[in-house]
């Protein structure tokens, strides 16, 4: 069936990493609700690289779209089926999801595996714990599917993931640049 495109609102010309054919199987991937029209929280481009300002435009507000793309093109992201919140502890639900963009105008999706309970994670100004924000994996071992450091200059894709059924890294590398960061709200009332 054919999948409408969602409203994108907030970011004049729509995604900066995200063409129209892959935003319909993202869309596909969301609960109904969350299909029709979705509002651009935070880009890099726009707000700059701050992840106080990230979290100042994100938090609580609507389960969201973290999109990446970093330095050698590849772009990838994660669905968190809760809003973003900071803290110590995992918040989302099993329909949050990993996904990479396929270059061909499809989207590779990870869904959770049912393993554990690590969705997403978000933090900052912790000493003892990692800052930033982390989609699936262990925070003692900080081995996560998808991990975007507070600086939002790098991240981590690690090949395999617990929480996520992964089999390769999202990313170009293992450790990679981040060149451009969105997040998107996903629901009709996103404020």
């Amino acid at each position: 069936k054919f999948q409408p495109l969602p409203e994108l609102a907030e970011l004049p010309g729509g995604s900066l990493l995200l063409s129209a054919a892959e935003l319909r199987p993202l869309a596909a991937a969301l609960p109904p609700e969350h299909r029709r029209r979705w509002r651009c929280l935070f880009s890099s481009a726009r707000d700059g690289s701050s992840f106080t300002r990230l979290c100042a435009m994100t938090l609580a507000r609507a389960p969201c779209l973290l999109v990446i793309r970093d330095g050698a093109g590849a772009r990838f992201g994660g669905y968190s089926s809760a809003p973003l919140q900071l803290g110590p502890r995992w918040f989302g639900g099993s329909n949050s999801f990993l996904f990479r963009a396929d270059g061909a105008g499809g989207v590779l999706l990870h869904r959770a595996t049912g393993a554990n309970a690590n969705f997403v994670y978000m933090n900052a100004h912790r000493e003892m714990l990692p800052n930033g924000i982390a989609f699936g994996g262990d925070l003692d071992s900080r081995h996560f599917g998808l991990w975007l450091e507070d600086s939002l200059d790098t991240g981590r894709a690690e090949e395999t993931c617990s929480t996520y059924d992964l089999s390769h890294s999202l990313a170009s590398s293992a450790g990679f640049a981040v060149d451009h960061v969105e997040v998107w709200a996903v629901c009709e009332g996103a404020r």
